[in-house]
């Protein structure tokens, strides 16, 4: 990652499970929605290696678990007004996060809508990965940046973590959810893709 992200005040969160008070960096695969139905896509700890989420395609809606199996959000895709539209639904309904592709996919917002608080808003500016794939920051209302998007890791990665030309590390911002995070890097790398 190219810069220390600062601490996210106050928290944004949908479940204090997923919320740490260290920066949290993750080991994602590219291509986890085109993945065959029932093969499972492993989002790790890059550092400690552990297991945190799971992504599988094994329903009518991907789905996004903890690591002890239990349904975090699953995604509908659905085309509105001739725009894609990917909702990241909690199980819970505590949260939804809402994103919808426009004429140019360059810049994406999702809408974060959490219960007891206005809508935060996370932007992707210039692309998932950018034009050289090195990837850029997602950034949360007020320009601060929250997530970071790199296809390198600065720090010491696990060797549990399998690193690949499809592994890319997502760097999280204390104060801000992890889940949320997994969330908005799937939706994002996929409408992307479309």
């Amino acid at each position: 990652m190219t810069f220390a992200l600062p601490i996210v005040s106050p928290p944004i969160f949908h479940h204090v499970k997923y919320l740490e008070r260290r920066e949290v960096v993750l080991a994602l695969k590219r291509g986890a929605w085109v993945t065959p139905r029932r093969e499972v896509v492993e989002i790790r700890d890059a550092v400690k290696g552990s297991l945190l989420f799971t992504f599988r395609n094994d329903r009518s809606s991907p789905c996004l678990y903890n690591s002890y199996g239990g349904l975090v959000f699953f995604f509908p895709k659905r085309m509105r007004d001739g725009a894609i539209e990917i909702n990241a639904h909690d199980s819970t309904r505590r949260a939804d996060l809402r994103v919808s592709t426009t004429d140019n996919n360059r810049n994406l917002t999702a809408i974060v809508t959490l219960p007891g608080r206005a809508e935060a808003r996370v932007s992707l500016a210039g692309g998932m990965f950018g034009p050289n794939g090195d990837g850029n920051a997602l950034m949360l209302a007020g320009d601060v940046p929250v997530v970071a998007v790199s296809t390198s890791c600065e720090k010491n990665v696990s060797p549990v973590v399998i690193v690949d030309k499809d592994t890319y590390f997502v760097a999280i911002a204390p104060g801000f959810d992890i889940s949320l995070a997994v969330a908005a890097c799937l939706i994002f790398e996929e409408l992307g893709r479309c």
